[in-house]
């Protein structure tokens, strides 16, 4: 978010080089890589030595095949970043994925993540988002699994399905979030995608005190900060 804001658009050069300082310090303190997973960890941990992140992602990719869910997880202010044109929203999304993810449904599902906060953000409703949507992937993961049928792990198309499910039974964000979380526990996957996807739908001023308060003062300040950056192209601060 603060790259965003500080660049004016995505720049993917500085992007990389803060999640490097951000997962590799100083300080290396608890909110540092909070919550990353193995996958970045094991791309930054090469790109330490090789600097080259391309080979960094290629060598994850070749030892884990991994098609996580982290770099949707992460990238849902590329959607609040009205500098970049929904026409441009898709590549880049898929760009930012291929900083740890290479895997082409790790990609697929980044994109998809932004398309819909994008959607929502523009004034979209949910039962429209899914009405209106050309995308494949999302109409075979919407909704189709009752609750003691989703998968609680860490696979990109299970979590997304998961998320949507929360998204599809509940109505307003602490209600959405907090059922997501009761069911997610400590894994904690698709709780990431429904607090994103449910603050696009109803909005910051939705999130109460008790919904940030796992953050430091410090972290929300940032948070705060950077929100209202990129919610000012928009013509609407978010936090007062």
């Amino acid at each position: 978010g603060e790259s965003l804001v500080e660049n004016k658009g995505y720049n993917r050069e500085d992007v990389v080089t803060r999640y490097f300082n951000w997962y590799k310090g100083p300080p290396h303190d608890a909110e540092k890589a909070f919550d990353t997973g193995a996958t970045f960890q094991i791309t930054m941990n090469h790109f330490a030595t090789s600097h080259d992140i391309d080979k960094a992602s290629e060598f994850t990719l070749e030892k884990t095949n991994s098609a996580g869910i982290n770099p949707a997880h992460r990238a849902a202010p590329l959607a609040c970043c009205k500098f970049i044109s929904t026409d441009d929203l898709v590549a880049i999304a898929k760009q930012e994925s291929m900083i740890t993810h290479k895997h082409v449904i790790s990609q697929e599902l980044c994109s998809i993540m932004n398309v819909m906060c994008r959607s929502l953000i523009e004034g979209s409703t949910w039962k429209k988002l899914y009405k209106n949507s050309s995308q494949d992937e999302i109409k075979l993961m919407w909704g189709s699994k009752p609750l003691q049928a989703l998968d609680q792990g860490g696979f990109g198309p299970g979590v997304m399905q998961a998320a949507l499910h929360f998204m599809d039974n509940y109505e307003g964000f602490s209600t959405t979030l907090n059922a997501s979380l009761k069911f997610a526990g400590s894994a904690n996957y698709c709780p990431v995608l429904v607090g994103a996807l449910a603050g696009a739908l109803y909005g910051p001023h939705s999130i109460s005190d008790a919904d940030k308060e796992h953050m430091s003062k410090k972290l929300q300040f940032r948070v705060e900060n950077f929100s209202n950056a990129l919610a000012k192209e928009w013509e609407e601060p978010v936090y007062n």
